[in-house]
């Protein structure tokens, strides 16, 4: 059995764009991430400190945290020590790393948090 998974929480989203979706609210520790882009393009994970989507406004509010992911590639992140976000986790997969144009193929997100 996976010693993290023992004490972490899982969310999957199986159609990840840039619809914004909230992981949790309140104090949030991501360990790990595992995203999968099947656009044929550069794609970005926007990662917010947010109670909840109605905080983050695409375009305007600055990403705690950005992932780049290369055209049609997968992506497994894992934090040796974990990510805290004091409001909550909002999350959202844009064309450009602080912008809010859509992708035009959803891909999958799992992760890992407490």
């Amino acid at each position: 059995m996976n010693s993290v998974a023992a004490w972490t929480d899982s969310y999957f989203d199986g159609s990840l764009d840039r619809t914004l979706t909230a992981v949790k609210s309140g104090a949030t520790y991501l360990y790990t991430l595992e995203i999968d882009n099947v656009d044929s393009a550069k794609r970005y994970l926007q990662l917010f400190d947010a109670a909840a989507t109605s905080d983050v406004t695409l375009g305007s509010t600055t990403p705690t945290y950005v992932i780049g992911l290369a055209s049609a590639a997968m992506k497994s992140v894992s934090f040796c020590i974990p990510m805290k976000f004091e409001l909550g986790l909002v999350y959202s997969m844009t064309t450009t790393d602080t912008g809010s144009t859509d992708v035009s193929a959803a891909g999958t997100l799992s992760v890992g948090y407490r």
